[in-house]
């Protein structure tokens, strides 16, 4: 809408395959919009100093923010989002046994081809390397881009896959509840 703002156009360092914003629906920055330099090698501090130093003499948030138009990049930006916001663990292990489960029942449904039965499949295989420990797996590596883009293809958000995990025997616990430490007053 004109006049209306829709959020800065700042960039995410949190996962290399997010490229718009979750909230806003803005692409993120990838190259300062001043000079077109990598915000990662602009100047020092992976970008910092030109979010609070500015660029020649502009800001970031003096640019315009650009528009996502790609509906597919934004569910997976909410579901990442989702995930890191949620009050919910889950084991990965169960994850992918379930998603593997509702590919196949979608399948045999003909709500999805053989072909996307086969990608889906490929995709959860891959994800397992989140858990080998000889890998040293970082969060924002190819293994969790693959889970998210099942989940969203098979539930659209993280939130959809949680209320389906509820009606199964699998484990979610809350995350307060994994690593509680308690003081005692002395």
């Amino acid at each position: 809408l004109p006049g209306t703002r829709s959020g800065f156009p700042y960039w995410r360092r949190d996962h290399r395959y997010v490229e718009v914003c979750a909230k806003h629906n803005t692409i993120l920055l990838r190259h300062c919009p001043i000079c077109g330099w990598d915000i990662r090698n602009h100047r020092q501090g992976y970008g910092h100093d030109l979010l609070w130093g500015g660029c020649k003499g502009s800001y970031v948030h003096q640019c315009e923010p650009t528009k996502n138009p790609h509906e597919y990049k934004l569910t997976f930006a909410r579901i990442f989002a989702e995930i890191g916001e949620s009050k919910f663990a889950v084991d990965l292990e169960s994850v992918i046994e379930h998603l593997a489960g509702q590919a196949n029942k979608m399948a045999l449904e003909g709500s999805i081809s053989e072909e996307e039965l086969m990608a889906i499949n490929w995709r959860l295989k891959n994800s397992k390397g989140i858990s080998d420990a000889w890998l040293k797996y970082r969060p924002d590596d190819r293994y969790s881009h693959n889970i998210i883009e099942v989940i969203a293809m098979l539930y659209g958000s993280f939130a959809a896959l949680v209320d389906s995990l509820r009606e199964t025997d699998k484990l979610i616990r809350n995350i307060d509840d994994l690593m509680r430490v308690e003081y005692q007053d002395r």
